[in-house]
């Protein structure tokens, strides 16, 4: 009978590999998820403050402001990115120490997700200042 040592099957590699690459897709997913909240909170906000404007002048409006939406989705979308982009290098790290491989790019994705952050802070700042 033949043994197989693990350390030395190049499939492991393979499977770290594919495994890295769809981290990497499930990441891109949440970047793209997170950009549609918060041009879905900039279209809302912008949208129903035309609508609350004609409900203010009738005096039909229950609050005065119309922003809570917007808002409400540009800091989910922020704390969604923060929480998938922590995941995702934790994860990736952990992979990263069962390949002999050692150099696992992190920047272009963290980097991303990162201005990603940004965007949805200022954003946020922006609806809440208007």
């Amino acid at each position: 009978m033949i043994e197989i040592d693990l350390n030395d099957d190049p499939r492991v590699d393979l499977a770290v590999e594919r495994t890295l690459l769809s981290w990497e897709r499930t990441q891109l997913a949440w970047i793209r998820t997170v950009l549609a909240l918060v041009a879905g909170g900039i279209g809302l906000d912008k949208g129903l403050e035309v609508i609350h404007e004609q409900r203010l002048i009738k005096q039909t409006a229950l609050v005065q402001s119309a922003q809570a939406i917007g808002i409400s989705l540009s800091i989910i979308a922020s704390v969604t990115i923060i929480f998938s982009t922590i995941f995702f290098v934790i994860r990736v790290r952990t992979l990263s120490k069962m390949t002999k491989i050692k150099t696992v790019w992190l920047f272009g994705t963290v980097f991303i997700s990162l201005l990603i952050i940004i965007l949805a802070v200022t954003i946020s700042y922006v609806l809440i200042t208007t």
